[in-house]
């Protein structure tokens, strides 16, 4: 059996238009509120070294410390906790993407570097070339990563490493020449789900990038219909297998540990922020008090204040209406979602919130009328209704913990809570449960 029908998709591809068009970029992080260019396609993404200043200051800040004993399970982790649709809940098609990277930058070991020129001048884990590479050595100076092109691993440090897999990925992902959206946008061309038909398919549409910058019926598509040795592909179907077997969750043979919020910090007006942490099972009080304090000292709190591009991190706007913006009630579980739960998404009123989530097909699960911690609660669902939190459930006392924040409400509102268990039991309430996506 063929690994792909090339030959068919590539000329379906050239009778349609291959970019699924680019939303406008919002004014947050000087045009880089990037997750916003994926949301026709529902790819919702979490990027890791976010901040309120703009992609230089955002990556010469405080970097996510990538988990990884090499740089290969970094760029597993990085896109395993990217949180992209049809991607980063796919061990065989990340496979597919190192299996590319290993053979470009890895001298076919995991130990990629992004560092690397080759003597055609191609730079990087992905060895970008033209356009590309000019791009990418753009961003490599904005982050202060310049003076490191050509280094060895060893000679640089690990803060560094981390930083410039990155800004590669970042680049890859959404500042590139479109082919990475279209990889994604194909996924389900390929004829099977194994890290080898990823790993080819990655070749002609990224690195080749059929469909993009270069001709659509490329000799290399051909080949690889009939399962050639096209540019290594053999070696990089090898690689994509090896990568699979190391890091995927369910081989076996390997560690993963997702990239964890609380390694993160958004730098804005020279303060530094840090979510709070959630305990397992659901919070006393005490402890809700304490986990919603961080989102308590967020400043400043309206989106058209000074330094208020904070805020799009978690894509709250200027509400206009509310005591600040940050004292809506759909503000607080945008942000809940996108710290704990790593999907990042703009909601619309709060009567409406579950219902949306769960429409979305994103992971959340439908709780129906009971509460139980992390879920996400919606009320009302009329011109607004409200929406909230779910922190703690104490059966034996009747009681439940929310978390959250009201339009109306004063500033003390958005501190966590006690409240009769029977009233959000009652048939009004409706539930999205966020454990698989906490991992909890």
């Amino acid at each position: 059996m063929k690994r792909l029908g090339y030959f068919a998709v590539f000329m379906v591809l050239a009778l349609q238009t291959i970019f699924t068009p680019f939303l406008s970029a919002t004014p947050a992080f000087a045009g880089r509120d990037l997750s916003d260019k994926f949301v026709a396609s529902d790819i919702w993404f979490y990027d890791p070294g976010e901040t309120c200043s703009g992609f230089s200051a955002s990556h010469g800040g405080i970097v996510t410390i990538l988990n990884g004993d090499n740089v290969a399970e970094k760029v597993w982790n990085w896109f395993a906790s990217a949180g992209i649709a049809t991607v980063s809940e796919n061990p065989n098609v990340i496979a597919g993407i190192i299996g590319n990277l290993m053979t470009e930058s890895g001298g076919g070991t995991f130990n990629l570097n992004p560092f690397v020129v080759s003597g055609y001048g191609y730079v990087g884990l992905f060895q970008a070339g033209g356009g590309r590479r000019d791009t990418l050595k753009k961003y490599f100076t904005e982050a202060g990563l310049d003076s490191l092109w050509g280094s060895s691993l060893s000679s640089v440090s690990e803060t560094d490493i981390d930083k410039a897999v990155d800004v590669t990925l970042t680049d890859l992902v959404y500042e590139d020449d479109g082919s990475f959206m279209t990889f994604v946008n194909h996924l389900g061309d390929v004829d099977a789900d194994t890290p080898e038909a990823y790993s080819d398919l990655f070749l002609v549409v990224v690195e080749r990038a059929v469909g993009g910058d270069s001709p659509i019926l490329d000799s290399g598509a051909k080949k690889l219909s009939d399962g050639g040795d096209y540019q290594g592909s053999e070696n990089r179907r090898k690689h994509a297998s090896e990568a699979h077997q190391a890091f995927a969750r369910n081989s076996g043979g390997g560690s993963v540990t997702t990239i964890q919020d609380d390694t993160k910090a958004i730098l804005c007006s020279g303060t530094s922020f840090a979510p709070g942490v959630i305990v397992s099972g659901g919070m006393t009080l005490e402890e809700a008090k304490a986990f919603m304090d961080p989102y308590r000292k967020i400043t400043p709190r309206n989106y058209h204040e000074p330094g208020g591009d904070i805020l799009s991190t978690w894509h709250i706007n200027d509400v206009g209406s509310c005591t600040s913006d940050l004292e809506n009630c759909v503000a607080f579980v945008q942000y809940f979602i996108c710290e704990y739960a790593q999907i990042c998404m703009g909601l619309g009123d709060g009567g409406g919130v579950v219902a949306q989530l769960l429409d979305a097909n994103l992971g959340f699960i439908d709780g129906g009328n009971t509460p139980r911690p992390y879920a996400v609660f919606s009320i009302g669902g009329g011109e607004h209704g409200h929406t909230g939190v779910i922190l703690g459930v104490d059966e034996e006392r009747g009681k439940v913990i929310i978390g959250e924040a009201g339009c109306s409400g004063s500033y003390d509102y958005t501190n966590a809570k006690e409240k009769e268990l029977s009233e959000y039991q009652s048939s009004s309430y409706h539930y999205a449960y966020t454990d698989n996506l906490i991992g909890l």
